[in-house]
C-alpha cells in the first residue's frame, strides 16, 4: 500500500472501499448490508428476503464486480 501512496491502511480501509464501490454501482442496499455483515435498519428489511436468493446475489455480484483488478 505504501507503494501507491497509502500511509495508513487497516481492515476497515477495505470495508470502506467495498461499501463505496457497492454504493457507486447502485447495488441494492439490502445486499450491501448483507455483504458487509450489517444488521437490518427497518422493519421492511425483516420482510426482504432478496439476500437469501443465491441466483440474485450471484448475478448482482457479477454485475458490480470487486472494484479493482488483481
Amino acid at each position: 500500500m505504501k507503494e501507491i501512496g497509502v500511509e495508513k491502511c487497516g481492515f476497515h480501509s477495505f470495508r470502506r472501499f467495498r461499501a463505496t464501490h457497492l454504493r457507486k454501482s447502485r447495488s441494492p442496499e439490502s445486499l450491501t448490508r448483507y455483504w458487509l455483515g450489517h444488521s437490518r435498519v427497518s422493519i421492511t428489511d425483516v420482510y426482504d428476503k432478496s439476500a437469501l436468493d443465491d441466483g440474485f446475489r450471484q448475478a448482482e455480484a457479477e454485475r458490480v464486480g470487486t472494484g479493482f483488478e488483481l
